[in-house]
């Protein structure tokens, strides 16, 4: 079984609790650190396609937890899993476009949201340069102020 839990900030009891008692925990090296997840029971995220191909082919009664930033729905796992045939539980979390949105107490019903996250950023600097709303999901190593350098927008989140 495959449970896909969402984490934004610190891990809670519950997350915890499932980590501690799977066979594989599946994440980023900071989620899988911030939980004590040995090296035996790791799969490390990088590229996610090797992960979930990983996850295909472990034994079915194999319980396995996922760790994914934010919302696991939003950008993320589940659809690469459910694409492979494979149907996670999910337990879910605020995503970090929301938490942000919020932090700055601005509606984003009418955001366009696009990941640059493991992708071009060229496409993403498009459409924040063209569209009045624009949230972008990128990884760690690009500097806020990339994707609003040369941008006209009241708020960076």
């Amino acid at each position: 079984m495959i449970a896909v839990h969402g984490l934004l900030g610190t891990p809670g009891d519950a997350l915890r609790t499932a980590a501690a008692t799977a066979d594989w925990v599946v994440g980023g090296t900071r989620h899988l650190d911030a939980l004590g997840v040995p090296p035996q029971r790791r799969i490390t995220l990088g590229a996610l396609r090797p992960a979930v191909e990983a996850m295909a082919a472990l034994d079915p009664e194999a319980r396995v937890v996922v760790v994914a930033s934010g919302d696991p729905l939003f950008f993320s796992v589940v659809r690469s899993l459910r694409s492979r045939g494979l149907n996670p539980e999910v337990v879910t979390a605020p995503s970090s476009i929301s938490s942000a949105f919020a932090a700055v107490a601005l509606p984003w019903d009418d955001a366009v949201v696009v990941s640059a996250h493991g992708r071009p950023l060229a496409p993403a600097l498009h459409l924040a340069r063209a569209l009045p709303k624009v949230a972008v999901f990128t990884l760690s190593l690009i500097h806020i102020s990339e994707p609003t350098r040369r941008t006209p927008i009241s708020y960076a989140v």
